[in-house]
């Protein structure tokens, strides 16, 4: 039938003298699958060189390829060459960081940062020892203070606060006000016998202080008034390590041993049945505020004492005054007592 259907098209065409147009039907399918082909080579080879690039920027060269891949394409992926760097690594052995870099590579690069500087690996390793990395860091602030460090602190501070009175002062001052207040600060008022001493005086305590004042002297008052404040610059030695607080039933324990040195210093102390207690959670803050007609020297000798003893009881604040007959001081003690 084919045959037939093209000898009769054949004798038209001889019939007519011309020729009709020859319409190839299977051309453009067999480019459009050339294209597709092609097209999906491409694609291939594109996802190969990003699946290479990645792993030499994320694992780095492999072993087999070293030395072997041109130095400008490396560049350009921010990765190393180890057989142009110098490097030798057991790429089996060398453990990985999270950067993608290895151990090895970073001792040798602190290596060469530590050569560069001109130190020793042993000098940093002797210069930096764990246990200084570990130690606590030193406390310089009052207010960071535990509470039985606060209680040496007072103990030591007020002792040496009426020591260095006592040692500056000349016989030709005579004091109507000494006061001491917990961590250093400390206020005084008296009258110098001559300007010169007054001068002298007021010389020493400014040496031996910081934030040291001398408020204006009023009009009316002598020439020679004595009126300064300010903080004592040195400071006590601490103890390596501070005394436990004190618990509920050794509380007459610590006030006995308190008593007895009033009864060695000739000191009497009035006011002890009347303390103010101050609830902090896990411990609570005992204060007591007593007072004695006891002269200087027997007030100085009570609380040298004190600084001497295991007594875990502290003075926040001491104010002696000039009275009629002497001179009258009152004490606020301290003792911090676990609940």
């Amino acid at each position: 039938m084919i045959r037939l259907n093209l000898i009769e098209a054949a004798g038209r065409v001889n019939a007519s003298g011309a020729s009709a147009a020859v319409i190839e039907l299977g051309t453009p399918a067999v480019s459009g699958k050339k294209k597709n082909r092609a097209l999906s080579i491409v694609v291939a080879a594109l996802i190969i060189i990003v699946c290479c690039c990645a792993y030499l920027m994320l694992i780095d060269v492999p072993k087999p390829l070293e030395g072997k891949i041109p130095p400008v394409i490396l560049s350009v992926l921010g990765v190393e060459d180890p057989a142009s760097s110098g490097l030798s690594m057991n790429r089996t052995s060398a453990q990985k960081t999270s950067a993608g870099g290895s151990i090895e590579k970073q001792r040798a690069e602190v290596a060469e940062e530590v050569a560069r500087a001109g130190m020793s690996p042993e000098r940093i390793v002797t210069e930096i020892r764990p246990e200084a990395l570990m130690a606590p860091p030193k406390k310089d602030d009052y207010a960071s203070f535990l509470p039985m460090e606060k209680i040496a602190y007072q103990k030591a501070l007020s002792a040496q606060m009426l020591t260095f009175i006592n040692t500056v002062t000349p016989s030709d001052i005579n004091f109507s006000d000494i006061v001491y207040s917990a961590p250093d600060f400390y206020y005084m008022h008296a009258e110098a016998g001559n300007p010169s001493s007054q001068k002298s005086y007021l010389d020493r305590l400014r040496a031996a202080s910081t934030e040291f004042r001398t408020p204006p002297i009023p009009e009316n008052a002598p020439a020679t008034e004595i009126t300064a404040y300010g903080r004592l610059s040195a400071k006590p030695q601490m103890p390596a390590a501070p005394a436990p607080l004190v618990k509920e039933a050794e509380v007459a324990a610590e006030l006995g041993a308190l008593h007895g040195l009033e009864a060695t210093h000739k000191l009497r102390l009035a006011g002890w049945d009347r303390p103010a207690v101050e609830d902090r959670g896990v411990y609570r803050l005992f204060t007591y505020k007593v007072s004695t007609n006891a002269d200087f020297p027997a007030v100085q000798a009570f609380v040298d004492a004190l600084q001497k003893s295991p007594v875990r009881i502290g003075i926040e604040k001491l104010e002696m005054h000039a009275a009629a007959k002497g001179m009258t001081s009152q004490f606020t003690f301290t003792m911090y007592v676990a609940r």
